[in-house]
């Protein structure tokens, strides 16, 4: 655990944050400091989203960017006016998966809490 423990505190600093603390788990950690929460995933289950709704999302998301005229928007807007384009809501674990799916190819990055339409 001290292992995992010094490796988020490396990861946070990364982002010249300071780490206030860390919650660990058996499945997973939560890094706290008074810019960001990042909680982490330690068993490495990765949820797969479907095609269909990956399409779904991709389409929202880009029709959010469209209507409000921006090419930067926070992740946690950018999740919730997803959410509210679509009858059928997305969970945070569809959410993440289409975000780095997106983010491989090339359509977005995420930096510091921002999703940025590239």
């Amino acid at each position: 655990m001290a292992n995992i423990r010094d490796r988020l505190r490396c990861r946070a600093q990364r982002f010249l944050q300071k780490v206030d603390h860390i919650d660990l788990t058996d499945e997973s950690a939560v890094v706290v400091s008074s810019k960001f929460i990042e909680c982490i995933d330690l068993t490495d289950r990765h949820v797969k989203i479907e095609p269909e709704r990956l399409a779904d999302f991709r389409q929202s998301l880009f029709a959010v960017f469209h209507r409000r005229r921006k090419q930067i928007m926070s992740l946690l807007r950018l999740a919730r006016c997803v959410n509210l384009e679509i009858k059928e809501k997305f969970s945070k674990m569809e959410i993440h998966s289409a975000l780095s799916q997106m983010t491989d190819s090339n359509e977005i990055f995420i930096y510091n809490g921002l999703v940025h339409l590239v």
